[in-house]
């Protein structure tokens, strides 16, 4: 896998680990 694939791979997994964290802390859990 090249480099730039790798990059969005990460990009995206931080962005869904953020955006699930932000709904988690929402729901008081």
């Amino acid at each position: 896998m090249d480099i730039l694939s790798f990059g969005w791979v990460a990009v995206l997994t931080l962005f869904t680990y953020s955006i699930a964290m932000v709904v988690w802390a929402r729901h008081g859990m």
